[in-house]
């Protein structure tokens, strides 16, 4: 049984000025992070598919908010996608958010995160790795639990 979308997917022919603009700006930059992963455009219309598609029925300021956010933390040198995924999916767990641990699991073996980290993580369990990864978890599970990150 296929789940139904939230917002309806639009297709390509049928976006106003705003959303082709969105839509286009998706397409190429999730495009090349997920594409590999998931399904995030309808082949035939070419309309998003997913959680992306959301982001159509947003006012142009909201989304690209949302986007400059996603950018900048995506363009930290420092902090690797290995890390970025395990803290996601830190957050995830803690708040049993099925569809980010899912998604964001297949990301996370996707940079090369270890199936025993994402099994630890999944477990709330530190993932092991490397001391920024074990730092990223840690830190991620700290500003969710509210309590201080260095004691």
């Amino acid at each position: 049984m296929a789940l139904p979308n939230r917002y309806a997917p639009i297709a390509a022919d049928a976006l106003n000025e705003t959303q082709k603009e969105i839509h286009d700006f998706l397409a190429e930059s999730i495009g090349q992070y997920f594409n590999q992963i998931f399904t995030i455009q309808d082949p035939e219309s070419e309309a998003l598919v997913g959680p992306f598609t959301q982001f159509l029925y947003l006012p142009k300021p909201i989304a690209s908010g949302y986007f400059a956010n996603g950018s900048s933390l995506s363009n930290i040198v420092e902090f690797p996608l290995r890390c970025r995924e395990i803290a996601i999916l830190a957050v995830g767990q803690y708040y049993k958010a099925d569809y980010e641990l899912y998604s964001h699991s297949r990301v996370a073996k996707q940079v090369g995160v270890e199936d025993h980290q994402i099994e630890n993580i999944l477990n709330g369990k530190p993932p092991g790795g490397t001391q920024q990864e074990q730092a990223s978890w840690q830190i991620a599970r700290a500003l969710v639990e509210q309590r201080p990150i260095i004691s």
